[in-house]
């Protein structure tokens, strides 16, 4: 949401502010919500999901912008509201506790006080490119001054727009430092609380696998390339190539762009006549990561969960040099990318032929890293979340 909106939506809201800040709160219920609140996904999810199964006196309640969402919650038989209906509206003035992934005014109604209301931050992954204050370039320059400028302003006259989270989670204590470097601003002391991220329990009960060798593509959005194509056209794809070849070597090819990604028509009519390569429009990826014997990245966070299940990691980093131009990275890249690395489609396909013909020598270094950036590696994250969170 745009912040002329954002700005639009706090005047309309004002009252109910007030009202969110001064009404009392009732311990036992809890609000979740996720990516902007139009999809019912990532760790709040998850989190949600355990508490109604495990924790019948808490009410947790799934607030939502899309119809969608609201129907396919209570397809599940979970309470769902949309969030500025009425009843939607009665539940975020009373919630004691506020978990989101994303942002507050993105993933749940704009009015909740965060002086009253607990706001619960699970985030949705651990970083690699810098983020928040951390980000290359975002200080020492005149346009900064002015978003702080207007961000104080904003501060001041609309409190409810302070984020002051009570708990922002991270996967190890190294990732929880990074988080705190980034977004410390936004929280109360001693907000880092290291349990996992609750999609990641989600994995060890989708251990599945094909007699085929199945994979998928996953990379990172780029600002520079909303329609993808460069990603293709720029890097020797050829889909009848890879596809002949896939087939020599009994693979299969998923891939998952950013929702916001809309391919040339080019290259969608070359997919769908290959046969063994399709795209995948999964809302929720952690409901089919564990089906896979290998992922294809570049700088998606998602690798560092999948390390979990210590399974192969092509790296595809194509525009290393121009990504990490951007905001920077908060690793030596080389250092924490345990797995073969292609810098074109044609090395790609080389070193999906390796893992197949020759095995994986990078379980070693899996370990390593996955030691540095997930302190734990069971199922048990959930739990240790509400744990938490009851503390409060």
């Amino acid at each position: 949401m745009s912040s002329s909106k954002n700005i639009l939506l706090y005047i309309a809201t004002y009252p109910l502010s007030l009202l969110s800040r001064w009404l009392p709160k009732n311990k036992y219920v809890w609000l979740f919500g996720s990516w902007n609140g139009t999809q019912y996904n990532d760790n709040s999810k998850y989190l949600f999901k355990y508490v109604n199964i495990n924790y019948p006196e808490i009410r947790a309640i799934w607030l939502t912008r899309s119809k969608d969402t609201l129907d396919k919650v209570k397809q599940d038989g979970y309470e769902c509201y949309l969030m500025y209906s009425f009843c939607g509206i009665l539940v975020t003035l009373r919630a004691y506790i506020a978990v989101i992934s994303r942002a507050k005014a993105e993933d749940l109604p704009i009015y909740i006080s965060p002086y009253s209301t607990k706001i619960v931050q699970l985030w949705h992954g651990t970083p690699l490119k810098k983020l928040g204050r951390d980000k290359t370039g975002s200080s020492n320059n005149s346009r900064t001054i002015l978003l702080s400028f207007k961000s104080i302003i904003r501060r001041v006259l609309f409190p409810q727009s302070n984020n002051n989270y009570s708990i922002f989670l991270a996967s190890s204590v190294e990732v929880g430092e990074l988080l705190d470097s980034a977004y410390g601003h936004w929280m109360k002391r001693d907000a880092i609380k290291v349990t996992g991220y609750p999609r990641n329990d989600e994995l060890y009960g989708k251990l599945v696998r094909s007699d085929s060798i199945k994979g998928i593509y996953l990379p990172t959005f780029r600002d520079w390339d909303r329609q993808g194509g460069k990603l293709f056209n720029d890097y020797g794809f050829n889909a009848k190539k890879l596809s002949a070849e896939f087939r020599k070597l009994d693979v299969t090819l998923d891939m998952k762009l950013h929702p916001e990604t809309v391919l040339p028509e080019d290259i969608m009519n070359d997919l769908d006549q290959s046969g063994n390569i399709s795209f995948v429009g999964y809302t929720d990826i952690y409901e089919h990561l564990g089906k896979y014997d290998f992922i294809i990245t570049d700088y998606s966070s998602i690798y560092f969960d999948y390390l979990i299940l210590d399974r192969p990691v092509i790296f595809a980093p194509f525009d290393l040099d121009k990504y990490k131009s951007g905001r920077g990275m908060y690793f030596d890249y080389h250092e924490v990318t345990p797995g073969i690395k292609a810098y074109s489609w044609p090395e790609v396909l080389d070193a999906i032929a390796v893992l197949v013909e020759s095995g994986d020598d990078f379980k070693e270094q899996r370990k390593i890293v996955n030691t540095r950036i997930n302190l734990f590696v069971d199922n048990n994250n959930c739990n240790r979340v509400v744990t938490e969170i009851k503390q409060l």
